[in-house]
Protein backbone atom coordinates (compact mmCIF):
# COMPACT_ATOMS: atom_id res chain seq x y z
CA UNK A 1 0.00 0.00 0.00
CA UNK A 2 1.13 3.57 -0.79
CA UNK A 3 1.50 5.60 2.36
CA UNK A 4 -1.63 7.79 1.33
CA UNK A 5 -3.96 4.50 0.84
CA UNK A 6 -2.60 3.55 4.51
CA UNK A 7 -3.63 6.67 5.87
CA UNK A 8 -6.91 6.54 3.80
CA UNK A 9 -7.20 2.62 5.28
CA UNK A 10 -6.63 4.06 9.27
CA UNK A 11 -9.17 7.22 8.23
CA UNK A 12 -11.92 5.44 6.51
CA UNK A 13 -12.31 2.74 9.38
CA UNK A 14 -12.17 5.33 12.58
CA UNK A 15 -15.30 7.77 10.37
CA UNK A 16 -16.81 3.78 9.78
CA UNK A 17 -17.05 2.86 13.13
CA UNK A 18 -17.56 6.24 15.09
CA UNK A 19 -20.66 6.59 12.28
CA UNK A 20 -22.34 3.26 13.85
CA UNK A 21 -22.01 4.83 17.20
CA UNK A 22 -19.83 4.67 19.82
CA UNK A 23 -16.11 5.42 21.15
CA UNK A 24 -13.40 4.16 19.27
CA UNK A 25 -10.31 4.20 21.70
CA UNK A 26 -6.75 4.21 20.13
CA UNK A 27 -5.96 0.61 20.94
CA UNK A 28 -9.10 -0.52 19.67
CA UNK A 29 -8.48 0.91 16.27
CA UNK A 30 -4.69 -0.40 16.59
CA UNK A 31 -6.09 -3.57 17.62
CA UNK A 32 -7.60 -3.67 14.17
CA UNK A 33 -4.66 -2.15 12.24
CA UNK A 34 -2.24 -5.05 13.50
CA UNK A 35 -5.01 -7.74 11.71
CA UNK A 36 -4.64 -6.24 8.75
CA UNK A 37 -1.02 -7.12 7.88
CA UNK A 38 -1.42 -5.99 4.64
CA UNK A 39 -1.20 -2.90 5.27
CA UNK A 40 2.56 -2.95 6.16
CA UNK A 41 0.98 -0.11 9.23
CA UNK A 42 3.51 -0.63 12.23
CA UNK A 43 3.30 1.31 15.61
CA UNK A 44 5.17 4.20 14.91
CA UNK A 45 3.78 4.75 11.16
CA UNK A 46 -0.15 4.44 13.15
CA UNK A 47 1.04 7.00 15.85
CA UNK A 48 1.94 9.42 12.73
CA UNK A 49 -0.57 8.79 10.98
CA UNK A 50 -3.18 9.66 13.59
CA UNK A 51 -1.00 12.69 13.94
CA UNK A 52 -1.57 13.32 10.70
CA UNK A 53 -5.36 13.14 10.60
CA UNK A 54 -6.20 14.96 13.82
CA UNK A 55 -3.50 18.17 12.41
CA UNK A 56 -5.62 18.17 8.92
CA UNK A 57 -8.38 18.60 11.00
CA UNK A 58 -10.05 15.60 10.33
CA UNK A 59 -9.88 13.55 14.28
CA UNK A 60 -10.17 15.58 17.34
CA UNK A 61 -8.86 13.38 20.17
CA UNK A 62 -10.85 13.61 23.51
CA UNK A 63 -8.31 12.30 26.15
CA UNK A 64 -9.92 10.26 29.07
CA UNK A 65 -8.48 10.54 32.59
CA UNK A 66 -6.33 7.29 32.94
CA UNK A 67 -8.10 5.60 30.19
CA UNK A 68 -7.48 5.62 26.11
CA UNK A 69 -7.52 8.63 23.99
CA UNK A 70 -10.84 8.55 21.88
CA UNK A 71 -11.57 10.00 18.49
CA UNK A 72 -14.64 11.92 16.95
CA UNK A 73 -14.41 12.43 13.28
CA UNK A 74 -15.14 16.30 12.59
CA UNK A 75 -17.17 17.83 10.26
CA UNK A 76 -14.19 18.36 7.78
CA UNK A 77 -13.72 14.59 8.09
CA UNK A 78 -17.43 13.74 6.98
CA UNK A 79 -17.34 14.93 3.91
CA UNK A 80 -13.83 14.33 2.94
CA UNK A 81 -13.34 11.78 0.80
CA UNK A 82 -9.65 10.89 1.19
CA UNK A 83 -6.23 11.35 0.14
CA UNK A 84 -6.09 9.44 -2.51
CA UNK A 85 -9.20 10.77 -3.96
CA UNK A 86 -7.55 13.82 -3.40
CA UNK A 87 -4.15 13.23 -4.75
CA UNK A 88 -6.36 11.72 -8.75
CA UNK A 89 -8.25 14.98 -8.67
CA UNK A 90 -5.16 16.87 -8.31
CA UNK A 91 -3.16 14.52 -10.80
CA UNK A 92 -6.08 15.27 -13.25
CA UNK A 93 -6.16 19.32 -12.71
CA UNK A 94 -2.25 19.26 -13.44
CA UNK A 95 -2.95 17.30 -16.37
CA UNK A 96 -6.06 19.64 -17.37
CA UNK A 97 -4.02 22.45 -17.06
CA UNK A 98 -0.95 21.01 -19.15
CA UNK A 99 -3.27 20.46 -21.45
CA UNK A 100 -4.62 23.82 -21.91
CA UNK A 101 -0.96 25.25 -21.88
CA UNK A 102 -0.44 23.38 -24.70
CA UNK A 103 -3.22 24.42 -26.58
CA UNK A 104 -2.30 27.89 -25.45
CA UNK A 105 0.65 28.12 -26.91
CA UNK A 106 -0.34 26.53 -30.33
CA UNK A 107 -2.84 29.47 -30.53
CA UNK A 108 -0.80 32.08 -29.88
CA UNK A 109 2.12 30.71 -32.42
CA UNK A 110 -0.75 30.56 -34.55
CA UNK A 111 -2.00 34.10 -33.07
CA UNK A 112 1.60 35.90 -34.35
CA UNK A 113 1.71 33.92 -37.63
CA UNK A 114 -1.42 35.53 -38.67
CA UNK A 115 -0.60 38.54 -37.24
CA UNK A 116 2.85 38.92 -39.73
CA UNK A 117 0.66 37.84 -42.50
CA UNK A 118 -1.74 40.74 -41.72
CA UNK A 119 0.97 43.41 -41.27
CA UNK A 120 2.84 41.72 -44.40
CA UNK A 121 -0.48 42.40 -46.36
CA UNK A 122 -1.34 45.88 -44.95
CA UNK A 123 2.26 46.92 -46.15
CA UNK A 124 2.04 45.49 -49.37
CA UNK A 125 -1.76 47.48 -49.73
CA UNK A 126 0.16 50.94 -48.91
CA UNK A 127 2.66 50.77 -50.97
CA UNK A 128 0.48 49.67 -53.51
CA UNK A 129 -1.63 53.08 -52.92
CA UNK A 130 1.37 54.86 -52.20
CA UNK A 131 2.31 54.04 -56.04
CA UNK A 132 -0.98 54.91 -57.23
CA UNK A 133 -0.98 58.12 -55.54
CA UNK A 134 2.32 59.25 -56.77
CA UNK A 135 1.30 57.15 -60.50
CA UNK A 136 -2.11 59.60 -60.16
CA UNK A 137 -0.09 63.08 -59.60
CA UNK A 138 2.45 62.59 -61.98
CA UNK A 139 0.00 61.70 -64.71
CA UNK A 140 -2.05 64.95 -63.50
CA UNK A 141 0.90 67.10 -63.20
CA UNK A 142 2.92 65.88 -66.54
Amino acid sequence: MTPLQQIDFVFFYIREKISIGGHWGYFNIWTHVQKTPETKINQTLFDEIILKLKEDGLLTEINNLGSQPTYHVTFKGLTFNGYVSEQQTLQMERERLRILDEKTLKLTSWTTRLTWIIAIGTFVAAIYYLLEILNHWICIYL
